[in-house]
């Protein structure tokens, strides 16, 4: 779909009262958009990959707690450390965006490619994956979220991540994934000190940053940085709304907040896209870029992704 398009139906939506806004893009996007078919093996795998970090680092991460922000539709995330041997995993979004729907297509996908599953997972607990799978036979949303609950997996939204409701040092891990490029920066500043608040004396902060224009994960004729051509003002026109706002923050402006919030890097792993970082070298005039940001270097422009792994101490 045309960028141009989608942002025009996106700024539509979001203009009406917030329970409408919510049913009708949730029905747009399992009609035409992303959720038309529900894939949850790349949740499953995020998950698998920060256990691989933390192992990486001989970090422990069984029996420990996880803190998660952006639960997004579903909570394939939690559910994958879940399985694998975490004890608590706490999912904290700003919208109410749990979908039964979602849920359960998830599982079904699962139940279907479960032998691929135990293969590619090797410290798959069988048993909390059958207390999971169970869940498809509740109908409906307070029975499902209750269940679990009960065993380890719990959601909070709507909740304000700059004033979580747990006690000091409550939490080992705090993770995201694909959250915090649709964060206002003076936001992030907010939630980090009470992320250090609740998080433990060694806890670790591990977030996934997409730093790709997201039009043009549908919009295949534009580039994955296509929105640094836009002024602050411009790009606000096209994406200035709760579903599809991008702070367009690279990765030196994110290491810089975490310098200013103090926090230390005791992990990272980049993504630079050559085709992207090719075009940028030979000044091709394909690639055209605002004057707040025609001045990075070459490969931060270029970094679609990162993992950072983050200490307070």
């Amino acid at each position: 779909m045309d960028y141009r398009v989608k942002s025009l139906i996106q700024r539509s939506i979001a203009s009406l009262p917030s329970d409408l806004s919510y049913k009708l893009y949730y029905l747009i996007q399992r009609k035409f958009g992303g959720l038309k078919s529900v894939d949850p093996f790349p949740s499953l795998l995020k998950g698998r990959k920060i256990l691989e970090i933390l192992s990486g680092m001989s970090i422990d991460f069984e029996g420990k707690s996880f803190l998660e922000l952006g639960a997004g539709r579903s909570l394939i995330l939690p559910l994958s450390l879940y399985i694998q041997g975490a004890r608590e995993v706490v999912s904290v979004d700003l919208n109410p965006y749990f979908s039964i729907d979602i849920w359960n297509d998830s599982l079904k996908s699962i139940v279907e490619n479960i032998d691929i599953i135990k293969k590619d997972f090797p410290k798959l607990d069988s048993h909390r994956l059958d207390l999971v799978l169970s869940t498809k036979n509740l109908d409906n949303v307070a029975q499902i979220l209750g269940f679990l609950n009960s065993i380890g997996i719990r959601y909070i939204a709507p909740c304000d991540s700059t004033r979580l409701p747990f006690r000091d040092k409550y939490f080992d891990f705090q993770i995201s994934t694909n959250v915090l490029e649709h964060i206002p920066k003076n936001k992030i500043s907010g939630i980090f000190p009470e992320i250090k608040r609740v998080l433990s004396e060694d806890g670790l902060c591990l977030n996934l940053i997409d730093y790709s224009d997201h039009f043009a994960h549908s919009d295949h004729n534009i580039s994955l940085i296509h929105f640094l051509r836009f002024s602050s003002q411009d790009f606000k026109s096209l994406a200035g709304n709760r579903y599809m706002y991008m702070n367009r923050l690279r990765d030196d402006d994110f290491q810089q907040l975490f310098a200013d919030l103090e926090m230390k890097t005791i992990f990272s792993e980049k993504v630079v896209d050559s085709s992207i970082l090719n075009l940028l070298k030979t000044n091709d005039k394909s690639v055209f870029l605002h004057d707040d940001f025609k001045f990075k270097e070459k490969d931060c422009l270029a970094t679609t992704h990162a993992w950072y792994g983050l200490s307070f101490s």
